[in-house]
């Protein structure tokens, strides 16, 4: 996924890459997938800013392909799903792990896909020969209440008979641009484009759009 100021975004390129991350020769094939180059409108060539790996089956053999491909900026993650907690809660004991809040990232996926005009701030590219199956699988979850010991909660359920492979891959690419908070500016400087704002004296990291505790409703 490749992303704009407003965090407008485009998906890029989306594969179905067969094997399993406990065979070596599976890790070595994604690990120089990892290494692609996409070429910017600019004409510069970008790789990858960050890359999740779901490491919610088989983890160990995740966190080995992440020390294999050390230093690059390689994830892994695990979902869990609440409307009041933080979108990403950064792994204190297990480096390198991101537990993402699937809750949140899903819902600001379902507002974005509403949005209608380019420009707008969260507006989703997608390319014209993009398989049926992709965007089925991309809504295939609604956002339902369950009362829980007299409380009630929302959360996302998957329809019957529907799969949800590109969601979660969705998912976890805006999870890693709302990790990362991009420099735009500092970006369109380096590629040369024209409107970037001169070089200003460094600023603290701006605040996550959610914030230090989440989303209270949806």
């Amino acid at each position: 996924m490749g992303l704009g100021e407003g965090f407008e975004s485009w998906s890029i390129d989306y594969r179905v890459l067969l094997g399993s991350l406990e065979e070596a020769d599976f890790r070595r094939e994604l690990s120089q997938f990892l290494l692609r180059q996409y070429r910017h409108p600019s004409g510069h060539s970008l790789g990858l800013a960050i890359t999740l790996v779901d490491s919610g089956d088989k983890p160990q053999s995740v966190y080995q392909l992440i020390k294999e491909t050390a230093p690059r900026p390689v994830y892994a993650s695990k979902g869990f799903g609440s409307f009041n907690l933080p979108a990403i809660n950064p792994s204190r004991r297990v480096p390198r792990l991101l537990n993402l809040n699937v809750s949140v990232f899903k819902a600001q996926l379902y507002a974005r896909l509403g949005l209608v005009a380019p420009g707008q701030g969260g507006y989703c590219h997608f390319p014209s020969d993009r398989s049926l199956s992709y965007y089925e699988q991309l809504v295939s979850e609604r956002l339902v209440k369950r009362v829980n010991r007299g409380l009630v909660a929302k959360v996302f359920e998957l329809m019957d008979g529907r799969r949800n492979e590109s969601l979660d891959a969705r998912v976890m690419a805006q999870a890693g641009a709302e990790f990362l908070r991009p420099d735009f500016e500092a970006i369109k400087r380096r590629l040369g484009i024209e409107g970037a704002a001169p070089t200003k004296q460094r600023r603290a990291r701006p605040a996550s759009f959610w914030g230090p505790r989440g989303i209270s409703d949806v």
